[in-house]
C-alpha cells in the first residue's frame, strides 16, 4: 500500500513540474498545460473549435464521451475542472487543485467560455474511474441568438471526421437553485438534444450547480415543466447529479472548515455517482447525427472568415446567419420526413388490429398471405407474408434468421418491422409482424414454418432500403432431428423455387448474450445452416445476440470462437456481431431500465443495417448447387444402400444354389436332394404422413430413385435426381417418363422356399442356355462377379459425390455426409483402394475434429438418418 502511495505522489509531483502556478491557495492552484489542436484550422490564438489533451491514450482501454450544454453562469467551466480533478484522484488533504481550462479575468456578466474545446485526460484509469475521460464544453451564451450560435457550433463541430465517434452523456447543467427556465435555456436545451434524436434521451441528464447537497426540487421541476427530453429515474424525476462550486475557495473562507468539507463531499458525491451511471450507460454512435452535421454544414471557407473576424459578437451574427437557411432546410426535411412516417403510421394502424392497450398499444400486422408450397394456409410449411408493395426501383434487403428454439427470433423479426417503419420510443406503438400461438411450455418452438416477412414502402424512415427476413422455425426442439430435416428441405425449396429467394445479403446465427458455450443441438443447428452455403457466403454470416445489456458479449463470442463457426470476423477476429435486448413492449415512460433495452436494441439496429447496406448479395446458384448436389448424393446413398442389401441378398442366393450343387456334384448318392433358399424379391407399399411424403420410383427398374426428401418436385421430370432428363439414380439410368411420385415405395424382402437341387440345375440350364453343372456354376461365379461390380461401380459413384460437395461447399465435411463416412471407408477397403480410403479417413478425422459436438448429438438422439 505504502509502495502504491509512493508512485501516486511520484506522479503527482511530476504533473505539478509539469504545470504553472496560478495561485498560492490553500489549496494551490496549478494551470496544466495540454497538448493543444485546432480542429477546424484557424490559426493559433483564434480558436474556435480545439481539443487540448492531457497523457497519451491507450487504444486497449475504455474511453468515456461527455458533452456540456448549459447558459453562462451555471458552472461548466468549474465543473469540467471538478471532473478532471477527480479522475486524476484529488483529495482534499491534497491541498492542490488543477485547472485545465483558461478563465481570464471577465465580468460575471460575459460569457466564461467562447470557443467550443474537447478536453481528454488520459492516463489515470484505475485512480477513481475505469476509463479515460473525454470532456466536450460547448460555449456559454445569453441571448437566444447565442444559443443558435451554440447550435450551430455543435453542427461544425460533429461534421469532421475522426474527432468525436461516440457520446456517452449529455450534460444539461444548470444551478441547483432554479425554479424555472428561461426561454434562452429552453432553447438551447431542446436544439441540442434534437440534434441526437430519440435514442439520445436515456443518456441525457441533469448535472446540477451551486448545490447545498439537499434536494434540487426547484431545478427538477423546472426541467419537468420545461419538458425537456432527459433519462428519468425509478420516481419519474431527471436523473441528475449535485455538485458544489467551491472547491477553489482562498483561504479567507477556507476557514470555515465545515461548510468547506461538505462543499466539496457534495462535488465529490456528485461525481462519484455521475461516473458511476457513465461506467454502465449504453454510449451513443453519432454516425447518424454526422450526418446530419454535415447536411447542414457552411463552407469552410465563410466559417473561416466568421472565425477570423476579431469582434466575437460579429462572428456570431455571421455565423448565425450562415447556419439559419442551411438548418431551415434541415429543419423542414426533418419536419416532411416525420409527417410522412406519421401518416404512414397511422395507415397501418388502421389496417391493423389492436393486441394489448400498452403502454404502448400493441398492433398484429395484418399481411398479404402466399403459400408456396401449394397448400392451404393451415398446412402450408412454406409461406410469404408481405406489408406494402414492392418498388423494382429501390433496393432490398434479405435477411436468413437461424437459431435454436428461445433464442429470440420472433422478438428480434419484430424489432427490426418496427425499426425499418421508423417507430419511435415517444411513439407509443409496436407492431407484431408474426404470429406467435399461445404454448404452454417455453421449450416448444413458437415458429413451425418456414415464414418470409417483406416490409416495403418504408425506404428512407430509417434505411435506405425494403427489408426481406427469412424465419426458419427453432432447430433442436421437442420435436426432435426429423422436424430439423424438414427445415432444412424447406430452406432448400424456397431458394429454388421461382416465386422464392434467389439471393440472400446475410445470415444472422441468433444466440443469447449469457451463451458461453454452443451446447451440442446449437453446434448441430449452425453447422447444418452453415453447410447449405458455398464459400462465398462466409462474409456475409453474423451473430445477432439477444438478451444483450449493452455490454460487451465476450461469453459469446468466446462460444462462437471455440466452436471454430464459419462466419465473417472484425479488425479482432472476432465474429462480427450485433447486440439485441429482448425485453417485452410492455413499459411505463419512468422505467429507465425499459429505455435503457430499448436503446440497446436501437443501436444494435443501427449498426446492423449499417452492415447490411454495405454487404454484397450473394445469389444463390452456388448455394442451389451445393444443396442439389446433396439431394443428388443423399438420393444417390438411400438408392443405393436399398440396391446393395438386394444385392446382397443375391448374392447370398447364388452362393446357396452354387452350394447346393457343388455338394450334389461330389457325391450324388449321398447329397441332399433338397436345400431351402433365401428368395429376394421386391413389394409395393403405402406411405404415410404428410401428402407431400411421396417417393419418385423406377417402373422399369423397380427401385426408389428419390426417398425421402422430394418435396419440391410436382412430377418426376422435375425432380433433382434427373439431370438432362435422365435419372441419375436408378440401376438403368432410365429417362423419367419411366418414373412415377406417388404415396409408395419399394421395400426389398426374402422368403425361404424349399428347392430341388435338380429342378435348380435345369432352371440354371434353361436360363443361362448352359450345358452341364460346370456351365451352370461358371455362370454362378460370373453372376457374383457382376454383382460385386455394380456394387464397386455405386460406390465409386457415391466417393465422387461427397468429394465434389467438400470442394464447393462453406463447410465440407457437414454432418449428414460425415453419417456416410464409415460406410464408404469399408467399401473402399473391400476394392482395396488405399489412396481414398486414407481420403476418406482424413476427411473423417477432420470431421470428428470439427463437428464432434455436432456428432454427438446427432448420434445421441438416435435418430439421425439422411435428409
Amino acid at each position: 500500500m505504502a509502495c502504491k502511495k509512493s508512485e501516486e505522489s511520484l506522479k503527482l509531483q511530476d504533473i505539478i513540474s509539469k504545470s504553472s502556478l496560478i495561485q498560492e491557495g490553500p489549496p494551490k492552484r496549478y494551470q496544466l498545460l495540454p497538448k493543444k489542436q485546432n480542429i477546424d484550422g484557424t490559426s493559433k490564438g483564434e480558436f474556435k473549435l480545439r481539443r487540448w489533451t492531457m497523457g497519451e491514450k491507450d487504444p486497449n482501454k475504455v474511453n468515456r464521451t461527455v458533452l456540456l450544454v448549459g447558459d453562462t453562469g451555471a458552472g461548466k467551466t468549474t465543473m469540467v475542472n471538478a471532473m478532471v480533478n477527480y479522475v486524476m484522484g484529488i483529495e482534499m488533504e491534497d491541498n492542490i487543485w488543477f485547472e485545465i481550462t483558461e478563465q481570464g479575468k471577465i465580468g460575471v456578466s460575459q460569457c466564461q467560455t467562447t470557443e467550443m474545446t474537447v478536453y481528454d485526460i488520459f492516463g489515470f484509469e484505475n485512480k477513481q474511474v475505469p476509463y479515460s475521460l473525454t470532456i466536450i464544453d460547448t460555449s456559454g451564451q445569453e441571448d437566444a441568438k447565442g444559443s443558435q450560435g451554440i447550435i450551430a457550433q455543435i453542427h461544425h463541430f460533429l461534421s469532421f471526421q475522426n474527432v468525436i465517434d461516440q457520446i456517452d452523456a449529455v450534460g444539461l447543467v444548470l444551478k441547483a437553485t432554479e425554479n424555472r427556465l428561461s426561454k434562452r435555456q429552453i432553447f438551447m436545451f431542446e436544439k441540442v438534444i434534437s440534434l441526437f434524436g430519440g435514442n439520445m434521451q436515456s443518456n441525457i441528464v441533469a448535472l446540477l450547480t451551486h448545490s447545498d447537497g439537499g434536494p434540487a426540487t426547484n431545478a427538477l421541476e423546472a426541467l419537468k415543466k420545461a419538458d425537456i427530453k432527459c433519462a428519468k429515474d425509478d420516481e419519474n424525476q431527471p436523473v441528475h447529479f449535485l455538485f458544489n462550486n467551491c472547491q477553489t475557495v482562498t483561504t479567507s473562507i477556507r476557514r470555515h472548515k465545515k461548510a468547506s468539507m461538505l462543499a466539496w463531499e457534495t462535488s465529490m458525491e456528485g461525481l462519484e455517482k455521475f461516473t458511476d451511471f457513465l461506467r454502465q450507460v449504453k454510449h451513443q454512435e453519432l454516425l447518424g447525427v454526422k450526418m446530419t452535421a454535415q447536411s447542414v454544414q457552411i463552407p469552410k471557407s465563410l466559417w473561416s472568415k466568421i472565425f477570423g473576424d476579431k469582434s466575437e459578437d460579429a462572428s456570431f451574427k455571421a455565423m448565425i446567419l450562415a447556419a439559419q437557411p442551411w438548418m431551415a432546410v434541415n429543419r423542414y426535411k426533418c419536419e416532411r420526413r416525420s409527417e410522412k412516417k406519421t401518416a404512414k403510421l397511422k395507415d397501418i394502424i388502421s389496417k391493423s388490429q389492436l393486441i394489448n392497450a400498452g403502454p404502448p398499444k400493441r398492433y398484429q400486422l395484418v399481411p398479404q398471405k402466399q403459400c408456396l408450397d401449394g397448400r392451404s394456409e393451415e398446412e402450408s410449411k412454406l409461406r410469404r407474408w408481405t406489408i406494402g408493395e414492392k418498388d423494382p426501383k429501390k433496393a432490398n434487403k434479405i435477411i436468413l434468421l437461424v437459431g435454436e428454439t428461445g433464442t429470440g427470433k420472433s422478438t428480434l423479426i419484430n424489432t427490426m418491422v418496427n425499426y425499418v417503419m421508423g417507430v419511435e420510443w415517444e411513439d407509443e406503438v409496436w407492431f407484431q409482424f408474426t404470429k406467435e400461438g399461445e404454448r404452454s411450455k417455453t421449450s416448444q418452438s413458437t415458429t413451425s414454418e418456414v415464414t418470409v416477412y417483406e416490409i416495403f414502402g418504408f425506404e428512407e424512415c430509417r434505411v435506405s432500403y425494403s427489408l426481406t427476413i427469412i424465419d426458419s422455425p427453432g432447430f433442436g426442439d421437442t420435436k426432435g432431428i426429423q422436424e430439423d430435416k424438414t427445415v432444412i428441405r424447406k430452406l432448400h425449396d424456397l431458394f429454388r423455387c421461382e416465386d422464392g429467394i434467389h439471393e440472400v445479403d446475410a445470415v444472422g446465427l441468433v444466440l443469447q448474450a449469457g451463451t458461453n458455450r454452443l451446447s451440442d443441438r446449437q453446434k448441430y443447428i449452425f453447422d447444418v445452416i452453415v453447410s447449405l452455403f458455398g464459400k462465398d457466403m462466409k462474409d456475409n454470416i453474423v451473430a445477432l445476440i439477444t438478451h444483450s445489456d449493452g455490454a460487451r458479449a465476450s461469453d459469446a463470442l468466446q462460444a462462437l470462437n471455440d466452436a471454430m463457426i464459419q462466419c465473417a470476423k472484425d479488425t479482432e477476429n472476432n465474429p462480427v456481431h450485433f447486440l439485441f435486448n429482448n425485453r417485452k413492449e410492455i413499459r411505463h415512460d419512468q422505467d429507465i431500465s425499459l429505455m435503457l433495452a430499448w436503446n440497446t436494441t436501437m443501436q444494435g439496429m443501427v449498426n446492423f443495417t449499417k452492415f447490411l447496406s454495405k454487404a454484397q448479395p450473394q445469389k444463390l446458384k452456388m448455394t442451389v448447387d451445393v444443396l442439389n448436389k446433396r439431394v443428388q448424393l443423399q438420393a444417390c446413398v438411400n438408392n443405393f444402400k436399398e440396391r446393395i442389401k438386394m444385392i446382397e441378398l443375391k448374392q447370398r442366393q447364388s452362393r446357396q444354389i452354387k452350394e447346393a450343387i457343388e455338394q450334389y456334384n461330389a457325391d450324388a448318392k449321398n447329397a441332399i436332394t433338397e436345400k431351402e433358399i433365401d428368395e429376394p424379391y421386391k413389394v409395393k407399399v403405402p406411405l404415410h404422413g404428410w401428402w407431400d411424403n411421396k417417393a419418385v420410383t423406377c417402373n422399369v427398374c423397380e427401385e426408389n430413385c428419390h426417398y425421402p426428401g422430394c418435396t419440391l418436385a410436382w412430377r418426376p421430370r422435375y425432380c433433382e435426381v434427373m439431370v438432362n432428363e435422365i435419372c441419375m439414380s436408378c440401376t438403368n439410368k432410365c429417362h423419367y417418363s419411366k418414373h412415377v411420385k406417388e404415396k409408395y415405395k419399394y421395400v426389398f424382402k426374402t422368403k425361404k422356399v424349399i428347392k430341388e437341387v435338380v429342378d435348380l440345375i435345369k432352371k440354371r440350364e434353361f436360363e443361362k442356355k448352359a450345358s452341364g453343372q460346370k456351365q451352370v456354376l461358371a455362370g454362378l461365379q460370373k453372376e457374383l462377379d457382376v454383382f460385386e461390380k455394380d456394387k464397386s461401380e455405386l460406390v465409386e459413384e457415391t466417393y465422387q459425390c461427397v468429394v465434389k460437395l467438400e470442394e464447393i461447399a462453406l463447410k465440407g465435411n457437414t454432418l449428414c455426409t460425415y453419417i456416410h463416412l464409415d460406410f464408404l471407408i469399408d467399401r473402399m477397403e473391400e476394392k482395396r483402394d488405399t489412396a481414398k480410403v486414407q481420403k476418406l479417413q482424413e476427411m473423417k478425422k477432420k470431421a470428428e475434429e470439427e463437428q464432434n459436438v455436432g456428432i454427438d448429438y446427432i448420434q445421441g438422439k438416435g435418430e439421425y438418418e439422411p435428409l
